[in-house]
């Protein structure tokens, strides 16, 4: 089995693996350099008996912070022993001097383990809380594995200096009841203080050689190449690594492990403006050294589309051109036609336009004589408003006719009954009335 998955776990169990091994080392060149130093295997030892029951008191209690629902990193094992190798050691050769010094000015054993405790005691905590308290600013990192070592290691410091405070000095003051562990001679005073009395002598030109060494050795980490390949931070004889020389042999390596980079925008990427930035950032990192193929939107298959370039869209609008242009040439002659039809047309029309033009003119005058009778019509117009006004009373003249009619002939004939009075009705008219009778005037008028 192979893959980024496979590589992470076999990762794990070779730092696991490895682990060990280190720690042994590492305990190894403690004891050695203390051996050295304190000519003595006790005192040799004594640390790394307290380092040790640190780890496994240090492994527990995080098991049950784990179990309770502390975040707790793959990494934090290998990075918490070797913290406590390191601080461990640090402890207990602190609280080794000051017992050896009380011992050269003839104090007794348990004195000297009460005056070294009491004294290097409060050095060793002030010590443990500030790494501590470094530890602990690790836990507000945005990269969870960091927030995850933070906390456990700043524990691990503190069960350290637990176990070298409680425990260092109890086992120191066995050993010394029975003449273990005791300061021997000390031949390297003389060396010390020759070194002491130069620096003190000439602090300008140490301080500048001193500085000199340490930027030196600082600047080999400019020479530092950081690699994210995964396959070399581990064996070569892992299932993954072998899963990789295999498929290495008939593909490309960035076949089987693909980098992927994500663009964020406040803006719509879907335009074609961005979408030809995109093309462009894919571009550069494609000429970036290592980089084989870039992949994107842009260009599935790790090359620019056909599509997406100006020379295939000049092509296709030619290609479009031309077809037009072998249309034309093929409908020439029905164009020609058409030509030929539309002159025709207009032929016609103009023909048309003179015919209707000598139709139109006798109707002139007519219009003419049309336009003056609207203007007498305009006149007239009053006279017209008046007889539609009169137009209810000839209506009922007209239906009242035929009685009218009757009438009219029974007067005519009245009439003739007294035509013959007529002339007598002149000559009473014209006699004198007698004064005394009444006086009657009657005139029928006809």
């Amino acid at each position: 089995m192979t893959g980024p998955p496979a590589t992470f776990s076999d990762q794990i169990d070779s730092a696991e693996t490895d682990l060990g091994f280190i720690s042994a080392v590492t305990a190894g060149l403690i004891a050695l350099i203390l051996l050295i130093i304190y000519r003595s295997l006790f005192t040799a030892l004594l640390p790394l008996l307290v380092i040790g029951i640190s780890l496994a008191v240090g492994r527990g209690l995080l098991s049950v912070l784990g179990e309770s629902g502390m975040p707790i990193s793959q990494f934090t094992i290998a990075f918490m022993t070797v913290i406590l190798l390191g601080a461990g050691t640090d402890y207990s050769v602190f609280l080794i001097s000051r017992y050896h010094e009380q011992r050269h000015k003839d104090v007794s054993p348990d004195r000297a383990v009460v005056d070294a405790t009491a004294t290097i005691g409060r050095v060793i905590l002030a010590s443990a809380a500030t790494v501590a308290l470094a530890f602990l600013a690790m836990s507000f990192s945005k990269l969870s594995v960091f927030g995850a070592l933070g906390p456990a290691c700043a524990i691990a410091v503190f069960v350290g200096v637990a176990a070298t405070v409680t425990l260092f000095p109890p086992v120191l003051a066995m050993a010394a009841k029975r003449g273990v562990g005791e300061p021997k001679a000390d031949r390297t005073r003389r060396y010390w203080n020759r070194i002491a009395v130069a620096v003190v002598r000439r602090p300008g030109p140490l301080l500048g050689a001193s500085l000199g060494l340490v930027v030196g050795l600082a600047a080999i980490a400019l020479t530092m190449r950081i690699s994210y390949d995964d396959r070399q931070g581990q064996p070569a004889t892992t299932a993954s690594n072998e899963g990789y020389h295999l498929l290495d042999k008939h593909f490309r390596k960035d076949t089987v492990i693909t980098q992927f980079m994500i663009v964020e925008s406040a803006t719509d990427m879907r335009t074609s403006r961005a979408l030809a930035d995109l093309d462009e950032m894919a571009s550069r990192v494609s000429q970036l050294p290592g980089v084989t193929k870039v992949s994107g939107v842009t260009r599935p298959t790790g090359a620019r589309l056909d599509q997406a370039r100006l020379s295939w869209q000049n092509g296709q609008i030619g290609n479009k051109m031309a077809g037009a242009v072998a249309d034309g040439d093929a409908h020439r002659y029905d164009l020609a036609k058409l030509t030929e039809g539309a002159d025709q047309l207009a032929g016609a029309l103009a023909q048309l336009d003179e015919t209707v033009r000598t139709a139109l003119t006798p109707l002139t005058s007519l219009l003419s004589q049309a336009q003056s009778a609207g203007s007498q019509v305009q006149r007239l117009r009053p006279l017209l408003q008046q007889l539609s006004a009169t137009a209810p009373t000839v209506d009922r003249a007209i239906r009242a006719g035929p009685g009218l009619r009757q009438e009219a002939e029974q007067a005519q004939s009245a009439i003739a009954s007294i035509a013959p009075s007529s002339t007598h009705s002149t000559t009473i008219r014209g006699a004198p009335a007698h004064p005394s009778a009444p006086r009657s005037a009657t005139r029928c008028r006809f």
